[in-house]
């Protein structure tokens, strides 16, 4: 009888821990949140815009290769860090959720459960105090997709950074998610019209088989960016 009544307590406490891991919701179409790279004053007085008030050193990078685009492959190990600072020696329950947009940068018309797998919301439990410094600050990062949550579908995405106890914006920050569905041939040669040649270069590219994914006018339906 001892023994039931100890799994069963330790069956609480690891519930309890999971759902600690995950934050309250924040709201993706407060008016306030703008779809590109931006930093947020962080004051309860908005009209003050003193340095201190907004984040430092926002950065999102390739895993792999910080020089690169943050652009990473659909259902691939690959995976984007985002990382911050915030000029404070006291920590605070920061999270993050993301946006699906349009080609535009815009906010698409599909919902967070359409292109979200796992925890739409998660706090960041990953930070280091400064030490030595001038100026004290918090360093805050995570990595993503993540065991918490994943992307089932490509296209822009704007990650937000939130203030999970306050419910303000901290800071967006824009990526792109891409898969391999169509077998696109490119070619680059000098530019077709004489005025350009010496100064600029033409790339040509056939799309293949987008019929079987049911284009039916590439020309309209298909948007180079």
């Amino acid at each position: 009888m001892r023994k039931f009544k100890k799994v069963k307590h330790l069956s609480i406490l690891i519930l309890i821990t999971v759902i600690n891991l995950q934050s309250q919701s924040f709201n993706i179409l407060d008016e306030r949140i703008k779809l590109k790279d931006h930093n947020y004053n962080l004051s309860e007085n908005q009209s003050n815009s003193n340095y201190y008030n907004y984040c430092k050193t926002l950065k999102i990078e390739n895993n792999v290769n910080p020089l690169l685009d943050p652009i990473i492959k659909l259902n691939s190990t690959e995976t984007l860090k985002l990382s911050f600072d915030i000029l404070s020696n006291e920590f605070h329950d920061y999270a993050y959720t993301f946006i699906h947009c349009d080609a535009e940068w815009n906010l698409s018309d599909i919902s967070q459960s359409e292109y979200l797998n796992g925890f739409y919301h998660n706090f960041i439990t990953d930070y280091t105090y400064s030490f030595n410094t001038l100026t004290n600050y918090c360093h805050y990062n995570f990595f993503f997709p993540n065991e918490n949550v994943n992307f089932t579908k490509s296209g822009n995405y704007i990650v937000l950074i939130y203030d999970d106890s306050r419910q303000i914006p901290v800071a967006t920050k824009r990526f792109s998610i891409n898969e391999d569905i169509l077998d696109i041939q490119v070619a680059i040669k000098k530019a077709t019209l004489s005025k350009d040649r010496d100064t600029k270069q033409e790339v040509d590219f056939y799309i293949k088989n987008y019929s079987q994914i049911g284009i039916k006018n590439p020309n309209n339906e298909l948007k180079i960016i």
